[in-house]
């Protein structure tokens, strides 16, 4: 839609100026590296995880290295890197800058 069709449908036109997403599963012993698609982010976005199994109440995902083209995401247990089923979301709402 365009920011006009937005105004008159009540709308308020704001929309992420880029986003992807996706599932995986971290790997035992390690973390895990997700790349973004090639080019999406001219900035840095903000990242959320989730995970996908029980195990995240004693093994929360860890994020780390944000930046334009991928982040690194792991579960450790206290002991050790353990693999956990995650999904993924990450958006830059304006051309220069995360937030918006």
């Amino acid at each position: 839609m365009t920011r006009a069709r937005d105004l008159a449908l009540g709308q308020s036109g704001v929309r992420p100026f880029a986003m992807a997403g996706n599932y995986g599963v971290t790997p035992s012993g390690t973390t895990a590296t997700v790349t973004f698609p090639a080019g999406r982010f001219t900035q840095i976005p903000g990242v959320t995880t989730g995970a996908n199994t029980a195990a995240i109440a004693p093994s929360p995902l860890l994020i780390t290295a944000i930046s334009t083209t991928s982040f690194n995401i792991g579960s450790y247990n206290g002991t050790s890197w353990i693999a956990i089923g995650f999904w993924w979301s990450a958006f830059q709402m304006t051309p220069t800058a995360m937030g918006g």
